[in-house]
């Protein structure tokens, strides 16, 4: 039997750690002396000590291990455990490829002349209340008319602290600037049980925009030329890492739309992407 200090010094671990274990239950002293209430260990206790730190070299939570140190424990629950972290392991692996990209990307932005300082953010974005409805415009020209139809509506019919930012939605496998298919209106601060008509417009209606866990993103003036611009250098951006287009393109207005004069709108772009190798 050894004293805690001794069995550390043999079993390479520091005594602050086999008294944690001790404490949550995980590795108990093989006996504590009632009268001083020091720790002895047994030698045979080695391998269960060795086996934790191999666990825990794993990756494995401390509640893991102990369920897997468990008598208890069949091979079918170990497997599960097991191919559950190597799972989390490689969804950790490969977002750090994906950031990897990002920051050689970023490298390469800056080294290019095409560039001209196009600063695109990946990022996820969560589910959102979504108060919209579907449009279909002639000509994109007419967009000024419906954001200010929509944004006059909705900024009568709720409290500000209730509407978020005006957000639009593009599809984005079928570009067309006639006969333009859209949807469009306001993220809300939370789901609200209420539909809004909108003449000449349509019905604003309540849904759930979903979750994307990764979202390239530009924040430019909306201008015409700018806005050229940037679809041109995400194009690129996207070609030279790998990435496509895996859903509709959202514009959100970070300042609120002027449709008196568009330019003056600060506009963030969204680009949902996935990896294409």
């Amino acid at each position: 039997m050894f004293r805690i200090g001794e069995f550390s010094q043999i079993a390479q671990v520091s005594g602050h750690l086999l008294r944690h274990y001790d404490d949550i239950g995980l590795l108990k002293p093989a006996h504590v002396d009632e009268w001083t209430s020091y720790r002895y260990y047994s030698a045979h206790q080695l391998a269960d000590l060795n086996r934790i730190m191999a666990l825990k070299d794993l990756g494995l939570s401390l509640d893991e291990i102990s369920a897997m140190m468990s008598d208890n424990v069949s091979p079918t629950e170990m497997r599960s455990l097991l191919t559950n972290q190597k799972s989390k392991i490689e969804q950790m692996i490969q977002a750090e490829i994906s950031r990897l990209n990002r920051v050689e990307a970023r490298l390469n932005q800056l080294e290019s002349k095409d560039a001209d300082g196009l600063d695109i953010v990946v990022k996820s974005i969560p589910t959102q209340p979504y108060l919209s409805t579907n449009c279909r415009m002639r000509f994109l020209d007419e967009g000024p008319d419906v954001v200010r139809a929509i944004t006059n509506k909705v900024g009568s019919a709720f409290k500000s602290k209730q509407i978020k930012q005006f957000t639009a939605i593009f599809p984005h496998d079928n570009y067309k600037d006639e006969d333009v298919d859209l949807e469009a209106g306001f993220v809300m601060a939370k789901p609200i049980d209420k539909k809004v008509e909108i003449e000449n417009v349509g019905t604003l209606a309540m849904r759930e925009l979903p979750e994307v866990d990764e979202m390239a993103t530009v924040i430019q003036h909306e201008e015409h030329h700018i806005l050229f611009h940037v679809y041109e250098g995400v194009g690129k951006w996207m070609e030279d890492n790998n990435y496509q287009i895996s859903g509709p393109i959202r514009k959100l207005y970070i300042t609120p739309p002027d449709p008196e004069n568009k330019d003056r709108a600060l506009v963030e772009l969204q680009f949902p992407i996935k990896s294409s190798s």
